[in-house]
């Protein structure tokens, strides 16, 4: 019996694989692994990054566009310009005092007009 244990004792001191080596190898994987994952990350986030400035430079786009179509707007509603559009293109005027006529309401009833037929 004591030659097994002997060779018992012999066995285990000869191993394939020293007692801390696999522990190594696993925390060698392990870090493998995750440095990919960073990496992987890393790439996605950049990707997304560059998404998002696109996007905040067409928002700045669109922001100066309404910024312009706000003040076009104000400057074609505006009633000066409608004066100035009329008289031009139009040929319309401001009349005198003189030329201003007052009519009186008419009862369209008391003729006979009816205003829904």
């Amino acid at each position: 019996m004591t030659d097994n244990s002997a060779v018992d004792s012999e066995y285990h001191e000869q191993r394939l694989f020293p007692k801390g080596t696999i522990w190594v190898a696993s925390l060698l994987v392990l870090i493998i692994v995750v440095s990919n994952l960073v990496v992987y990350s890393t790439y996605i986030t950049r990707g997304k990054i560059a998404s998002l400035q696109e996007l905040e430079e067409a928002r700045d786009e669109m922001n100066v566009q309404w910024s312009q179509l706000v003040l076009e707007q104000n400057s074609l509603g505006s009633y000066a310009r409608v004066e100035d559009q009329a008289s031009k293109q139009l040929g319309m005027f401001v009349p005198t005092s003189k030329e201003i006529v007052m009519l009186k309401s008419v009862n369209f009833m008391s003729i006979g007009i009816a205003s829904n037929p």
